[in-house]
């Protein structure tokens, strides 16, 4: 599968920086998935679970309010300002 540059950040720092296969977030408006390639836009992100996945692994956040952008170079970057890593995935 192919993968995007994704950059994951709060007020603390980096939480997560690699390539991603596919990522599905809480959206102002609903959830939204984004893969490689995917048109460039910015979006408003509401509190509730993040689901990422990369080549080896998927990872499970809580998230609060952000805002994701994902640019036409194939780069996505999250700015939120809490976000909490689980184990499993978290309830909707």
């Amino acid at each position: 599968m192919n993968t995007y540059h994704l950059s994951v950040v709060t007020p603390a720092g980096k939480v997560f920086e690699g390539e991603a296969e596919s990522l599905v977030a809480p959206g102002v408006e609903g959830s939204f998935g984004v893969l490689a390639g995917h048109a460039p836009m910015i979006v408003g992100l509401k509190k509730g679970a993040l689901t990422l996945k990369t080549k080896d692994q998927t990872r499970y956040y809580t998230i609060s309010p952000g805002i994701l952008e994902i640019s036409g170079q194939n780069r996505v970057l999250l700015l939120s300002d809490e976000i909490l890593e689980k184990q499993t995935p978290p309830a909707q």
